[in-house]
């Protein structure tokens, strides 16, 4: 039962993720905007530092819902899951930590969708597993692994 709920939660994420795929160039250029003001002004922009509401809404949602995933994310090391959860945190921050001096180029940005389309398969098929599946991953790379 609360693992449905975990899952469900993950569902609200993935159509979070479906949101920022539709519109991604949008955020992509918001981000890169507010990583240029920082870098000039050495501050964060407030409210009416930007281009225009819309922008503001976007960004302030972009960072909530961020930091929910960062913890829905963070949970998911206590589910049975906790494996796969593992190996998308280390892969997202390798990746991350490496693109960043690339990251408003178009090879950043290219990696940076790369990333989110990753975010998206695997939440995905983890909540379709959880409900449907139920195959045991962990089980099948062990056997692979001692071929």
């Amino acid at each position: 039962m609360i693992g449905h709920i975990y899952y469900i939660f993950g569902l609200l994420i993935i159509l979070s993720i479906i949101s920022i795929i539709a519109n991604f160039n949008k955020f992509y250029s918001i981000e890169e905007w507010h990583n240029k003001f920082k870098k000039v002004t050495g501050k964060y922009p407030e409210k009416k530092e930007f281009r225009n509401s819309e922008e503001y809404n976007l960004k302030t949602g972009i960072s909530i819902l961020s930091y929910i995933e960062f913890t829905w994310l963070l949970l998911g090391i206590l589910t049975s899951s906790w494996y796969m959860f593992i190996t998308l945190f280390i892969y997202i921050m390798t990746v991350s930590s490496i693109i960043k001096p690339i990251r408003f180029n178009i090879i950043g940005k290219v990696v940076s969708l790369h990333l989110v389309l990753v975010r998206f398969i695997t939440y995905l098929f983890l909540v379709i597993n959880h409900f449907h599946l139920h195959i045991d991953i962990l089980s099948i790379v062990v056997k692979s692994l001692h071929l």
